[in-house]
């Protein structure tokens, strides 16, 4: 079953859009967006029974690392490129009085 774009519809979606759509542009536009609903619909002929649901068509590989526990860095390491730091802290501008 396909569902008939018409002009009705196409206001309706123009208006969740608000969008204008001018009059003498709604019959060229609702069989225009007739054929892309009806080049849709022949994916309800394709067999998926079976088929798990995923966003991607084929499996990603994990470009992560392996999340292995690691010593910490030094805080003078961590600090050394900050404009100020004390104590192993980077010191910034106040933002919430207190």
């Amino acid at each position: 079953m396909t569902l008939e774009v018409d002009r009705s519809l196409l206001q309706t979606l123009a208006d969740l859009t608000r969008l204008h759509i001018p009059a003498e542009q709604q019959d060229s536009l609702a069989r225009r967006l007739g054929g892309v609903v009806e080049a849709f619909s022949a994916l309800a002929a394709v067999p998926t029974a079976g088929v798990d649901a995923s966003p991607y068509p084929l499996p990603l590989p994990t470009v992560l690392r392996a999340d292995v526990p690691e010593a910490p860095l030094a805080p003078d390491i961590v600090t050394g490129n900050a404009a100020r730091s004390a104590a192993g802290a980077f010191l910034v501008p106040r933002v919430i009085d207190g």
